[in-house]
């Protein structure tokens, strides 16, 4: 099994986090990496940033370390964003990769088929406004992944009745490890939110729907 380039310790994470967001910074015109996603991943690592340091106080409670763990996923999700998409721009060579942290390129040719199972959601609730998603591979219990895919994809919406289709869900959210928690506004307690998820691999091809699931916002 490969090693995981994002250290696990939230510590570590915000160092190395850190020098990744300013080689980014840096190089994102010769890397054509948009301004827009530089903004976006400075503001996930700033949230984490920040709540790391609330949750590492002695004024940490439930609710900050749950916020903390949030941001963490949402950082975390973006920087695995970056890494299958922006950053297999070929312009960025190996040398590059070791500075951002990353390993280098496996030369060796695999081919990543499009998905062809889905996966079963789970919904539990954390606290008020918001629900944790857990997911596996169908006829599993682990939290594994199939091979080649980099996440699931959530779509969800607060609907008076189920939807006919998942496509009615029109909301999305993109999950790299289970659980997967969903904050919701203090208007959308009290109303049943409808999900489905699908698998994505890391060529941004999409799996069939899974079946849908309901829970009311907490």
């Amino acid at each position: 099994m490969k090693k995981d380039y994002i250290p696990r310790r939230d510590v570590d994470l915000a160092e190395w986090g850190k020098a990744f967001v300013n080689n980014i910074a840096a190089n994102a015109a010769a890397w054509a990496i948009s301004q827009a996603d530089v903004d976006d991943l400075l503001n996930k690592f700033q949230e984490f940033d920040a709540c790391l340091r609330l949750a590492s106080s002695a004024s940490r409670t439930t609710v900050i370390t749950l916020k903390k763990n949030q941001a963490r996923e949402a950082f975390t999700a973006k920087i695995r964003e970056m890494v299958g998409f922006q950053l297999r721009n070929p312009a960025i060579g190996d040398d590059d990769r070791k500075t951002l942290g990353l390993p280098v390129r496996d030369r060796t040719y695999t081919r990543r088929k499009r998905p062809t199972t889905f996966p079963i959601l789970q919904i539990k609730l954390v606290i008020v406004r918001m629900l944790a998603i857990t997911y596996h591979e169908r006829g599993t219990i682990g939290k594994a992944k199939p091979y080649g895919v980099s996440g699931a994809l959530i779509a969800f919406r607060a609907l008076d009745a189920p939807p006919a289709s998942p496509t009615e869900l029109t909301q999305t959210t993109f999950a790299t490890r289970s659980p997967h928690r969903i904050e919701f506004t203090e208007e959308e307690r009290g109303k049943t939110v409808y999900f489905a998820a699908c698998w994505q691999n890391v060529k941004g091809e999409r799996g069939p729907w899974g079946p849908v699931v309901s829970a009311i916002v907490p």
